[in-house]
Order: structure tokens, then sequence, then C-alpha cells
């Protein structure tokens, strides 16, 4: 609720009260946000710009006092407007304290062009402080730090924690796509069904690289808090989305192969004689993958963890050979004595060994 002086004066300016919780709740919703280092750069940005709406529109009440103002003078207020927002446009600030500049300070200019300045009501919250800047900092202060709070308690949200529990799970879903493709091309008929359903998990594959991707890039400036506790964490991030990353398109290139597939005699031929080899590769690629990612976001490796890897990476090497041999008979042999072509069985067969090289 607000109300106009009742002696009709016009109010200086710099004498408006406003309740600083409003301010406050403003900038607590606009600085929100999922995780602790995306909210602490935006809390940054809303008080810079913020406080740079503020000192200029304490230098446009100095140089251009309101009371006796002639039109040049409102002239001179609105080409001065234009200069600040010419500033903030130029010069090299991010967007966000671009936004919370701009925005701050069209709320101050319209309360100074306008005539009749209302005054909010006392409440039980209000706060008198005088100066623009004063209360500016004070509600900026007070939202801001109610935001990064929120982020940190009961527990700190880092961007760095999401994208590990992603990678855990793509991981897992990678292994489950691998294994739907490895169905359909045993398969002695297409199966739309299970192609289908191919098609479903390697769009959602991507969508979740997509967000490590992004949970990656949005950790920057919890590394640029804490870079003891989060640089080396980010570092083996961006090695596990680069194997993922690898791991998705191995996939998709077979995935490829499931769509240009025929299923011709020569197909089930060659799948029948490299079926139990290719089964057992994808099997241990799969093992692999996932307690390679899972010791890499655990960032230690016990004695027991290390003979376990060790173990895995020899099996894993161990059910390439043997694919790599089962399907060069079994090319050799459905080859002699005519020209077939095995293009898309060749590629399965090449991603699947690509795939435990990568993970070793």
């Amino acid at each position: 609720i607000v109300t106009v002086t009742s002696e009709g004066v016009p109010i200086p300016f710099t004498d408006v009260k406003v309740a600083v919780p409003g301010n406050a709740a403003m900038l607590y919703i606009f600085t929100m946000k999922p995780f602790f280092g995306m909210t602490l750069e935006l809390a940054r940005s809303g008080i810079f710009g913020r406080v740079l709406a503020a000192i200029f529109a304490r230098l446009m009440c100095l140089a251009f006092p309101k009371e006796g103002a002639t039109p040049l003078g409102w002239w001179a207020m609105v080409v001065w407007a234009v200069v600040f927002s010419w500033c903030m446009l130029f010069f090299d600030f991010n967007i966000n304290t671009r936004k919370f500049a701009l925005l701050s300070f069209a709320g101050h200019f319209m309360k100074y062009m306008n005539p009749n300045i209302l005054l909010e009501e006392d409440g039980p919250f209000s706060f008198n402080a005088t100066g623009v800047v004063e209360r500016e900092i004070i509600g900026a202060v007070i939202g801001c730090s109610l935001a990064v709070l929120t982020t940190l308690f009961p527990r700190p949200l880092l961007s760095l924690s999401h994208a590990g529990k992603v990678a855990e799970t793509l991981s897992m879903e990678l292994s489950e796509t691998w294994s739907a493709c490895e169905v359909y091309m045993r398969a002695g008929k297409a199966d739309y069904q299970v192609f289908d359903n191919v098609s479903r998990k390697v769009a959602h594959l991507s969508k979740q690289l997509v967000t490590i991707r992004t949970a990656i890039d949005d950790a920057a400036f919890e590394v640029r808090v804490l870079p003891a506790r989060f640089s080396k964490k980010r570092k083996m991030l961006e090695s596990i989305f680069g194997l993922l990353r690898q791991g998705y398109d191995s996939v998709f290139f077979v995935w490829n192969s499931c769509q240009g597939e025929s299923f011709e005699e020569s197909h089930r031929e060659f799948m029948d004689a490299v079926g139990r080899e290719l089964s057992a590769a994808l099997d241990e690629s799969s093992k692999l993958l996932r307690l390679v990612v899972a010791v890499a976001l655990d960032g230690r490796l016990s004695s027991q963890e290390t003979k376990k890897l060790r173990q895995c990476i020899d099996e894993a090497k161990a059910a390439k050979e043997a694919l790599k041999v089962a399907a060069q008979k079994a090319t050799a042999r459905i080859q002699q004595g005519a020209t077939v072509d095995l293009t898309q069985e060749q590629n399965l067969f090449f991603h699947t060994c690509a795939r435990i090289t990568n993970c070793v």
C-alpha cells in the first residue's frame, strides 16, 4: 500500500523509504539457481549490477537536483540514462550484470521522473536508510546471501556432484543401449519394437551428455571459489565425460548399422558364429566402464579396487581378442568364393572392440 504525502509536497528522491525485504525478496528470486556455483555467480552479478545502477542514480540526483528542474534539465537526465545504458552495453560486463544494472536503473529513473514520488507506509520490516546506494547494497546483500545459503543447507547443491550422478547413471544406460543393439542385430529379422526402444535410448543418452556438459561448465565458479577442493574433481569429470562421449559415439554408429541392416543369410551366419564372443565382449566392456566411472568419481583407488580393476581390464582384453579371432574366421568363411557385404556386421565388431580399448 502506498500513499502520497498529505501536504502535497514532492518528496526528494534521496528521502524515499524502501522496505528492504521487498528488495531482498526480488534479489533472492532472481539469483536462486539449482546449484551453489550458479547461484553464487548470479549473486555476484546481482550485487555488482544493482550497486552500479544505484551509484549512477545517486550521481544523477546530485548533478541534476529535481527541485526546480528546467526542461533542459529533464533532457539532460534522459541523456544521462542513455549514457548509462551505453556504458553497460559497451564495456565488457557479463550478461547478468547488465540485466540487473539496467533493470534497477530503469526503476530509479522512472521514480526520479515521476513528479509525485510515492512513499511506502512504514511496516514492521521497513528500514529507513539514507541514500539509494545504501538501500541497494543492503537489499542486494540480504537477498543474494539468502539465495546462496539456500543452496548450502541442509547440504550443498553442487554442479559437480550433479554431473557425477548423471555420469554414473549414463554409464549404466550406455550398457543397456548396447545390449538392446545386440538383441536387434542377433535377431533373424527386423524387430521394430526393439528398434524403437534403441532409438529412444540413443536420444536419451544424447540429452544426458548435454546435462553432464552443462553441469561441468556451470561448476566453473565453484572451482574459482574453492580451487583446492573442486579443480581435481572437475578435471576428472572432464575425462569421464570424454569417455562417455566416446561410448555414445560408438553406440550411435552401431545404431546406424541397425538401421542399415537387411538381415540376409550372410548376416545370420556371421552373428551365429560370433554371437557368444560378442555377448562376452559387451558384458566385459560394460562391467569395465561402470567400474572405471565409479572409481573415478570416488577419487580414491584402494589396493582392492586396483586389483579388481586390473582383473577387469585383463578379462576385457581377453574378450576383445576372442571376438577378433571369431569375427576374422567368420568373415573368411562367409566370403570364401563369393563377395558378401558384411559392412554393418564389421561396424558392430569394430565399435565393440573400440569400446573396450577406450575403457582400458
